[in-house]
């Protein structure tokens, strides 16, 4: 005791055990190796007069009155975590722990379950645990290493103490109980019948990830094929895990089993599956990361051919190794964009990224036409260096959108704003004589301009937009080719939003994505339309749509007369 000094003594008990128990309140609480005595120096009586008292040779004993009793120490010993030097490893690393007890400790050599030492698991796949030994610097502090020569395997690994005080009672740390974590999800299973054995080798082979790594020898026996339970519908399942996350596996499979409430013909293959299970506790995990990045992901891929001279160039880096890994972000140590004339340019200082594993990469401006190399090195958080790695990808002119043409009058419209709406740039084709379209709310409706002899368009259509749809006139079938952003390039334009009056509209087909025909009924949406027309340029016909017709596409590239009950505003 710290001190056997008594505060209180309560007699208590109901009924026929009326005053029959005894409780002493000491000061003080007692050691958690203590082992007190209980001595009778006075005397006790029963209700009959029945006296209980010392005799003389026990008052001169040693005990100074009668022994009633003495206790055993049932108390384990209360283990902290003092100190760990590293938890990341590379070659040659090592990592000292420091703990200590309440109470003198003992035992440090024996088998794990019987010793004061440390039972550790991780990826080397067993379900046996491995046997560190512990060093007491005192008989309540000690102190143990882990090093990479003797667990050369990457992977999370993880350490459980076990402390035996002197009376022999055991403390386990080092572990974490995670509860219903579901895997219905990720779980595979032999879809075998769970037979109701209360025994481990019978039972449907389960197999399924986990979200925390490694699993811990929770009870300190030296083994980890005991750290899983289940519940499947609710109903609890037993299981013996048989492997568990060996190398870069990020899976366990376990042998499931009941009890006798379960049928002979129980199924394991549909319903929830939640497991709960012992995990390594975050402060007692150590990793060995002796590998170096892996290939990454690049954008453009290699072989890749893009429109756009400005490209956003990416490189993406997972470094997720094994199961558990934390050490998954890397530093770029070269990056280089070779040229279509072999020039290498050091583009490691325009890198931007956001998480250390996904970088970007934009010119400043425009990269001329031609194939390009993009070369990158990482290295991890440990200086685990990648090789060399690269993308070539090939830069073109951005290609313009393309509207087929016949010879005579057609009537079309552009998806999208022409990033030059001068007539003289859009219509190249000197063939190409008449262009007008129809505004009903200026005096005559019409638009035209004519090709003059210079080759000039002259009259008072100025320019071209993707509000209108447009005839067009020439004498052969020459395809017009245009720049339309958002169309080829990836830069949106603004969504438009078109006023059309009562009575006949001379209306586009718009698509800014330049995606396929969309439904007349669709398009339309929210317009009072009586009818639309279509003018099939090679067939030299027209074509009607009705607000009833059950399935009708509007042509992209085409241009429809629209009319209205009432005025409304087309959004495409």
């Amino acid at each position: 005791m710290t001190n056997p000094t008594i505060a209180t003594v309560k007699v208590a008990g109901e009924g026929a055990s009326k005053n029959m128990y005894v409780y002493i309140d000491l000061v003080d609480d007692l050691a958690p190796n203590s082992r007190p005595k209980v001595v009778l120096r006075g005397s006790v009586s029963d209700i009959a007069g029945n006296e209980l008292k010392p005799t003389t040779s026990e008052v001169n004993s040693g005990n100074n009155g009668k022994l009633l009793g003495t206790a055993s120490d049932g108390i384990p010993p209360t283990i902290s975590l003092l100190s760990v030097t590293e938890r990341l490893l590379n070659n040659d690393g090592q990592t000292d722990f420091s703990f200590r007890s309440n109470e003198n400790l003992t035992n440090t050599s024996g088998a794990v379950g019987f010793c004061t030492c440390v039972s550790l698991s991780g990826p080397f796949g067993n379900m046996s645990t491995k046997n560190i030994s512990v060093e007491l610097g005192d008989p309540t502090t000690g102190k143990f290493s882990f090093n990479e020569k003797e667990n050369t395997t990457d992977g999370v690994y993880g350490v459980t103490i076990i402390a035996m005080d002197t009376a022999g009672n055991k403390s386990v740390i080092g572990h974490s109980w995670r509860e219903h974590e579901n895997v219905t999800d990720n779980a595979i299973n032999s879809l075998g019948q769970l037979i109701y054995d209360q025994g481990t080798t019978s039972g449907s082979q389960v197999t399924f990830k986990l979200q925390k790594w490694p699993l811990a020898d929770h009870d300190g026996d030296g083994s980890i094929d005991d750290s899983v339970t289940a519940l499947h519908n609710g109903k609890t399942i037993y299981m013996k895990v048989v492997s568990a996350g060996a190398g870069v596996d990020e899976k366990i499979t376990a042998v499931a089993y009941s009890d006798a409430s379960f049928s002979s013909t129980y199924h394991l293959d549909a319903g929830t599956l939640l497991v709960n299970y012992y995990h390594s506790s975050d402060d007692y995990r150590i990793e060995v990361d002796k590998a170096a990045p892996g290939q990454p992901e690049y954008t453009p891929t290699t072989g890749s051919v893009i429109y756009d001279t400005t490209p956003s160039v990416s490189v993406v880096y997972t470094d997720d190794e094994f199961p558990g890994d934390s050490n998954t972000t890397v530093s770029i140590v070269k990056a280089e964009l070779e040229g279509p004339d072999g020039t290498e340019q050091n583009v490691l200082n325009e890198l931007t990224t956001t998480d250390n594993k996904s970088f970007y990469y934009r010119p400043t401006s425009e990269l001329s036409v031609g194939r390009y190399v993009f070369k990158t090195m990482a290295e991890d958080k440990l200086g685990n260096r990648s090789s060399e790695t690269y993308s070539i990808f090939e830069v073109r002119e951005k290609q313009k959108h393309t509207i087929s043409m016949a010879s005579g009058w057609n009537l079309i419209s552009f998806p999208g704003n022409p990033s030059d709406g001068r007539l003289g740039a859009i219509f190249t084709n000197p063939l190409v004589t008449v262009v007008g379209t129809y505004d009903p709310t200026v005096p005559g409706g019409w638009l035209v301009a004519v090709r003059q002899a210079n080759g000039e368009f002259l009259g008072n259509l100025g320019s071209i937009n993707s509000y209108y749809g447009y005839w067009v006139f020439q004498s052969n079938d020459e395809p017009i080719s245009v720049d339309i952003p958002g169309v080829i390039g990836g830069v949106s334009q603004v969504p438009p939003a078109i006023s059309l009056v009562q009575g006949w509209n001379l209306i586009p087909v718009i698509s800014l994505g330049g995606g396929s025909s969309p439904e007349a009924r669709d398009y339309l949406v929210g317009l009072d339309w009586v009818r639309l027309k279509g003018w099939d340029a090679q067939g030299k016909d027209w074509t009607d749509i009705s607000p009833t017709d059950s399935s009708s596409k509007l042509l992209l590239n085409k241009g429809y007369w629209l009319f209205l009950n009432k005025a409304g505003t087309l959004v495409p």
